[in-house]
């Protein structure tokens, strides 16, 4: 039974990861970690900012770019949702929003 369940969940996680994989190879291939930084980053301020869901997402977006086009780096738009859907992921996960 165990070995069962241990099976299931492997493939159950492989297919998450794998679904998940061409993601974060973008977000690598747009900035990674400064990528991720400024997510972060945008996240925060959009919160302190507040409004709607959609008042915060356009924030945070535009804060983003701002801080990575001052560093030269341009993002592809997928890379950029996707690290700002991480972000706040992950605020959620540890109960700060």
């Amino acid at each position: 039974m165990w070995q069962k369940m241990k099976d299931f969940l492997k493939g159950a996680l492989r297919e998450v990861f794998g679904f998940l994989d061409p993601l974060a190879r973008e977000i690598a291939r747009n900035g990674g970690r400064l990528l991720l930084e400024a997510a972060i980053a945008a996240v925060l301020a959009a919160e302190k900012q507040g409004g709607s869901g959609e008042d915060k997402l356009k924030a945070a977006r535009a804060a983003a770019i701002d801080r990575l086009e001052t560093r030269g780096i341009t993002v592809a738009m997928n890379a950029l949702n996707g690290a700002l859907e991480a972000a706040v992921a992950k605020r959620k996960e540890d109960g700060m929003i």
